[in-house]
């Protein structure tokens, strides 16, 4: 057992360095690794920031050795606090580290992929991650075989990846249960939210040094 967990993570790690997904802090309590993509599709964000198919966006990732692992009873209040104070954190480094790395200059928005259980409603998620400055759309249906057979293969990879990290993540719920759904926040928010202020261009140099890079 404790071998099959290893080569999941070994897969794991071979495929961020294939996709470009990297760790952007060294901080012990940062849950989040980012890469750069592309948008699926068109995107509208609830501050007005519009995201056209084919856009550079960061891809942000959970850095699942640093997430606190669920007690053996489940998820409790003193969990959640963790968590939400670990993530929250993190989204100050992330903050920090888009306002000076060249390869994110031009990125408008960042976008998450997250996995719920169906006990947990789609309102109910998107109020939790509103709170963070994020809007939350359920993932498109998959069409046709290829995009089922997709789906099937990202559902069961997501699943392996709690398993290999975090197995009591896997007793609240049924897996057939578990559906992902997509986290955005626009660059423009992400810092107005998380910055620290003395460290944040102005709006107008903001954009002016964007421009010019």
């Amino acid at each position: 057992m404790n071998l099959l967990r290893w080569l999941v993570r070994k897969l794991d790690a071979a495929l961020r360095r294939g996709l470009g997904i990297r760790e952007f802090s060294d901080a012990s309590d940062c849950l989040l690794r980012l890469g750069l993509g592309s948008s699926p599709r068109e995107v509208t964000l609830s501050d007005g920031t519009h995201i056209r198919p084919g856009e550079p966006i960061g891809e942000i990732h959970f850095w699942n050795e640093h997430m606190p692992p669920i007690p053996e009873g489940g998820a409790d209040l003193a969990w959640a606090r963790r968590f939400s104070r670990y993530l929250t954190a993190s989204f100050r480094e992330l903050a920090r580290y888009i306002e000076k790395a060249p390869r994110y200059r031009q990125v408008r928005a960042f976008r998450g992929v997250d996995s719920f259980g169906s006990w947990y409603g789609l309102e109910q998620m998107a109020r939790i991650y509103a709170r963070w400055g994020f809007d939350m759309f359920p993932q498109p249906r998959p069409t046709g075989l290829w995009g089922r057979l997709a789906r099937f293969w990202e559902h069961a990879y997501a699943t392996a990846l709690i398993w290999a990290y975090d197995p009591h993540a896997l007793k609240d719920g049924r897996l057939k249960d578990w559906r992902r759904d997509e986290i955005w926040i626009s660059r423009r928010t992400l810092l107005d939210k998380y910055a620290p202020e003395g460290e944040r261009l102005p709006p107008q140099l903001e954009e002016r040094s964007r421009a010019l890079r």
